[in-house]
């Protein structure tokens, strides 16, 4: 999926914790699902975990899109997805976070 921009801190910034729990109530965010695959040390299958602070975007049971916490160390949220259907979502996002929406200049 394409990024279509990112949930950027105020000065006070987002808090990673508040984020984390918002995936579990807010009704288009659901944590990603573990996935099965084959580990390439020990050849033997495992089942993959994401962080716990990424979400899949969802519209009704369909997943449209993918928000997770910036890895670099700032206090962003990466969002990926269709533009038209992912940005309000992460325009509802960054209002409930504190936060605000910063969309890609593509």
């Amino acid at each position: 999926m394409e990024m279509i921009g990112v949930i950027r801190a105020n000065p006070l910034g987002i808090d990673r914790n508040r984020w984390v729990a918002l995936i579990q109530v807010h009704t288009n965010l659901t944590p990603v699902k573990p996935r099965e695959g084959i580990n390439p040390f020990t050849k033997k299958p495992t089942l993959f975990r994401a962080p716990q602070d990424s979400a899949v975007i969802v519209a009704g049971s369909k997943e449209i899109g993918s928000m997770s916490w910036n890895m670099a160390g700032v206090n962003e949220i990466n969002v990926s997805g269709d533009k038209v259907v992912v940005e309000p979502i992460a325009r509802d996002v960054a209002e409930k976070l504190g936060g605000q929406w910063v969309p890609s200049s593509s």
